[in-house]
């Protein structure tokens, strides 16, 4: 039962990640200027907000798949997976929270404010920092946890 839950959570990770980002709306928006994503978001708001809140749920659901695989394995190697996806979901999170909480106050703006342009760019290098360093890189380490021992029975050394 563990197992069919782990995979319904990726399932759903994958499943919520792809529907934010396929977005019809927003897709074409995706590595636009700033004031390009405002505009769009501004003319196609529940889109927007759709797809954030996609995104964060895709951030919770793979986390949560992760911390049951990551138990169930009960290696050093699922551990240290587990770890950086931890990290890397907080900064995915933070970086959600902050479009939640600020971007969406200033959607329809006619001017956004100094500051924005630079905070929000350290926001999307969070959320890249999951996305693109910290996720594959726990993946990683959750599929070497999962394929070591299956190469090499009895080389379980990293369990504890």
């Amino acid at each position: 039962m563990r197992n069919r839950a782990v995979g319904i959570l990726f399932v759903l990770s994958g499943v919520f990640f792809l529907g934010g980002v396929l977005d019809p709306p927003i897709l074409p928006t995706w590595g636009d200027s700033t004031a390009q994503v405002m505009a769009t978001a501004s003319a196609h708001r529940a889109a927007w907000f759709a797809t954030t809140w996609l995104i964060t749920l895709s951030i919770v659901a793979g986390l949560t798949g992760v911390e049951l695989l990551a138990r169930a394995l009960g290696t050093d190697l699922a551990r240290l997976g587990r770890s950086l996806y931890l990290v890397g979901s907080a900064l995915g999170l933070a970086s959600t929270a902050y479009d939640l909480s600020v971007t969406s106050t200033l959607l329809g703006a006619s001017r956004l404010p100094a500051w924005y342009v630079g905070v929000k760019h350290w926001a999307d290098g969070l959320g890249t920092a999951y996305f693109a360093l910290l996720a594959p890189a726990a993946m990683g380490c959750i599929a070497m946890a999962i394929c070591v021992p299956a190469c090499c029975p009895g080389g379980r050394g990293t369990s504890s």
